[in-house]
């Protein structure tokens, strides 16, 4: 049944497409979600690290140097602790956005010492 509806080079293609897998713009869930189902819809039978070293390698760079100092034993606690840094990330990144909006900025125009109702002086 299979040789009659599925080309010969789709199983290629899945190892392919597998490969190349990395999390980009994806959340980790998504990230996470996509390679255990183009694992099973290939077929892939791996070591557990082979698994997560494949897990670890699509990760966003600054995820992947979190993730890689923490000691997992097994793809579920690597996947835990980057959820858990992967907040942390957003958290601080929000932290840093908000910081930078409450700085008060001068166009070149504006003379911050001119006081109300006085014309200002000519620097």
């Amino acid at each position: 049944m299979r040789q009659r509806f599925v080309p010969g080079h789709y199983q290629r293609e899945l190892h392919s497409k597998l490969r190349r897998l990395t999390q980009g713009s994806k959340t980790l869930e998504e990230y996470y979600q996509e390679m255990e189902v183009m694992l099973l819809r290939a077929n892939v039978i791996e070591d557990r690290e082979a698994t997560m070293s494949r897990f670890l390698g699509g990760l966003n760079r600054e995820l992947q140097d979190i993730v890689e100092m923490q000691n997992c034993v097994g793809l579920e606690a690597m996947l835990h602790k980057a959820v858990l840094a992967e907040t942390e990330l957003k958290r601080r990144t929000s932290t840093r956005f908000n910081t930078d909006q409450r700085r008060p900025t001068f166009s070149r125009d504006t003379k911050p010492f001119a006081k109300v109702g006085t014309k200002a002086s000519g620097y």
